[in-house]
């Protein structure tokens, strides 16, 4: 072995050295020792990982039980354990907005107890004693993880079943399982900065899909919980049809299917609860600011991803390593390596069912806000529109499949990535998804990145230690960096159209896309006063929206279109951007021009403006043509004409 090699080289060189000193004497003994010295000198220790782990070689058997019950077996002799998970689809996707939360509060009440056959905590303990039991939730699934000798299989498979399939759910369970529950919320949302920037990513990034309301839920929600309301989530996903068993291990997969026959075979068949309604695609940038809990600012990013089985989810995986795993990936080097600009930085990519998150974090001093924010947008845009060198794919490649062989070596983990990839719909692919990532190219990277790291689609959560009142938000959306370059606008026809009064109407049209935007930038000269422009007047446009319509209706009405209003004020300009639905710009273009021609505003003098409409279609650009033909003769369009700064959001 490597020790026994090296111990006789050591040896050998001991020898070796009196015979310097005294050649004649240790001379003989040294010769002896010169072949096993060359051999360890020659011999280069090899670190290079195996192609695949060996149990690899083993086939995949899937079964199917007459109830639905699904079974996914693969031998592995190496080691006499078994490593299971059982797992619960559905979960927090399977939950109506009166069941925030109830999927994870289910996993910790039947890890409690008691169950048909089982007091409270025997099942739980039991499973202990035997070997290892974890549990845990998902927005698609819950599930229970075993690890043990293979001798504890039976006993522990029946406790599992009995746990599973005959919950009996007491008041004083429920009630102490709640207490569990909201503290677990109250240590992950109130003291981390990570755990509440990730509450408000999904609360913002999903306004109707389950996702929003994240796995745990929120206190209030569980403090209702009720016993009622819990079984009904329960009957609903813990059935046979919805559970599949994927095991690692010493085993015969025969007697394991027979096993399983028995003790969840005789479960019957339910109704499982609906898909939730699809989450309406995000084509807009959206931003909160709230306080952070310490004395750093935290930032969460996600960006939407494509669906646990798109083609693009192992693009995604290459480009995440690429991002933030391998040596010198670019966002640790950028923000970490070359300048210190962050504390620290983690990321995470969200395998789901429906469209999912990329959510990356970062945590760093208050002042150096702007600047981490600017330069992941860098880094980024350079990723869209250069794609990675093919040496940086390389690495990367490298990187997941280190960490892949090295994970795939515990058969707990190989149970879990066998669960995975059978929610990807094929657990087969186990075996050839290193071979995928390392077929993608920097072009595919680019691709990818282009389609999904962009601003429409990023909800960003910045924590501030003291957020303030004056903040501008959406202010990022107008970095240069999250936006693409003017040369993909000017490969496509621009039609203008004069008015009677030299309001100037200008058109950027890109074929197919369901997204438009309109910006409209007043200089500070705008002003009748020649005042400086401040965030105080430019909040009370927006308050005010068009005449006889309050604030709330206003904006309210404008997501109820699909649109979102972005402004901004800086000592020499205001600024709108008006994004979202392509045939509902029109009409929320019409109500921010009756915005800013407020009577009330009459100092804002807009004659000769230049209105600048990004990708909207022929008969959307007709619809605001006659809005500006209408206000256009309006007596507040008498004063001015402002500046216009050219801008595309991708």
């Amino acid at each position: 072995g490597e020790r026994g090699f090296t111990a006789i080289g050591i040896l050998a060189a001991l020898t070796m050295l009196p015979a310097l000193a005294a050649p004649s004497l240790f001379f003989l003994p040294a010769l002896l020792a010169l072949p096993v010295l060359g051999i360890l000198l020659a011999r280069k220790k090899s670190t290079k990982l195996p192609a695949r782990t060996a149990r690899a070689k083993e086939p995949i058997i899937e079964h199917e039980l007459t109830n639905g019950f699904k079974i996914i077996l693969r031998r592995d002799t190496s080691r006499p354990l078994i490593a299971y998970n059982v797992t619960i689809n559905g979960a927090s996707r399977s939950e109506i907005p009166a069941q925030a939360g109830y999927a994870h509060l289910v996993e910790h009440v039947i890890t409690r107890g008691p169950s048909q056959k089982q007091q409270e905590l025997e099942s739980h303990d039991s499973v202990k004693r035997l070997g290892k039991w974890d549990a845990e939730t998902q927005f698609d699934f819950t599930r229970y993880a075993f690890t043990l000798a293979k001798e504890n299989f039976d006993e522990s498979l029946w406790r599992a079943a009995d746990a599973l399939l005959t919950l009996r759910l007491t008041p004083q369970a429920l009630e102490k399982d709640k207490n569990g529950v909201i503290q677990e919320i109250h240590d992950y949302e109130t003291d981390d900065p990570k755990g509440m920037a990730e509450i408000l990513l999904f609360q913002n990034a999903y306004k109707k899909h389950p996702y929003h309301w994240g796995v745990t839920g929120t206190e209030a929600q569980i403090k209702k919980a009720e016993i009622a309301a819990v079984t009904e989530l329960y009957e609903k996903t813990y059935i046979p049809n919805q559970m599949t068993l994927t095991a690692v291990g010493d085993f015969d997969p025969r007697q394991v299917i027979e096993q399983v026959e028995k003790y969840f075979g005789g479960a019957p068949r339910g109704t499982p609860a609906r898909d939730p309604a699809p989450e309406p695609a995000q084509h807009i940038y959206r931003e909160v600011i709230a306080a952070s809990p310490n004395q750093n600012t935290h930032i969460a990013m996600g960006f939407k991803t494509p669906h646990v089985r798109s083609l693009d989810i192992a693009t995604m995986h290459l480009l995440s390593a690429l991002l933030f795993d391998m040596g010198g990936a670019k966002l640790q080097q950028a923000l970490i390596s070359d300048k210190t600009l962050a504390n620290w930085l983690d990321h995470e990519l969200e395998f789901t069912r429906d469209p999912g998150l990329f959510k990356l974090h970062f945590s760093l001093p208050a002042e150096k806000e702007t600047l981490v924010v600017k330069t992941i947008f860098e880094v980024l845009r350079k990723l869209r529109e250069r794609g990675p060198a093919p040496s940086e794919v390389k690495r990367a490649a490298q990187e997941i499949r280190r960490q892949f062989l090295v994970r795939a070596e515990k058969p707990d983990k190989y149970a879990e990535y066998l669960s995975d990839f059978a929610r990807r719909g094929n657990p087969y692919d186990i075996d050839n998804y290193l071979e995928e990532i390392a077929r993608l190219s920097p072009t595919d990277i680019q691709n990818v990145a282009a389609r999904y790291l962009k601003a429409a689609g990023l909800t960003l959560v910045v924590l501030r230690p003291k957020p303030g009142e004056s903040h501008r938000k959406l202010a990022y959306q107008a970095l240069p960096s999250m936006q693409t370059r003017s040369r993909v606008v000017r490969a496509y026809p621009v039609k203008t159209k004069t008015f009677p009064n030299q309001t100037h109407f200008i058109n950027h049209y890109i074929p197919g896309n369901p997204i438009s935007s309109m910006h409209v930038a007043l200089r500070a000269d705008s002003l009748a006063t020649r005042q400086r422009i401040d965030a105080q007047l430019l909040a009370k446009i927006i308050e005010a929206g068009p005449k006889k319509m309050t604030a709330y209706s206003f904006v309210k009405r404008l997501a109820d279109l699909g649109l979102e209003l972005e402004a901004n004020s800086t000592p020499e300009a205001i600024e709108f951007n008006l994004t979202g639905l392509t045939e509902n710009l029109a009409e929320g273009a019409g109500l921010l021009f009756q915005a800013i021609a407020n009577p009330d505003f009459s100092a804002l003098n807009l004659k000769n403006a230049k209105w600048e409409v990004l990708n909207a279609q022929e008969d959307t650009r007709e619809n605001i043509m006659t809005y500006l033909d209408s206000l256009a003769e309006h007596h507040h369009y008498a004063r001015y004409q402002p500046a216009m700064k050219s801008k595309l959001f991708i």
